[in-house]
């Protein structure tokens, strides 16, 4: 992982990549695709914004809430 930051900043951005996430899911006895599903969630907003006001506070910054992969 890597860090920076800067003072004042409003941003946040962090990137989990878990190598053979399927051998890891099947190890520690959950079911399969359980991250998945975990990073999915990720979009239907947070303790205190909803995904409309998540999606908005955003935009605003020009930024966007990437959950799964895109071609």
């Amino acid at each position: 992982m890597i860090v920076e930051s800067a003072p004042g900043a409003r941003t946040f951005a962090v990137h989990v990549l878990f190598p053979d996430r399927a051998a890891v899911e099947i190890a520690s006895g959950v079911p399969l695709g359980t991250s998945d599903v975990v990073h999915r969630m990720m979009q239907l907003g947070t303790e205190s914004l909803d995904g409309d006001e998540l999606r908005g506070r955003l935009a605003a910054l020009g930024a966007k809430l990437k959950v799964t992969d895109a071609d």
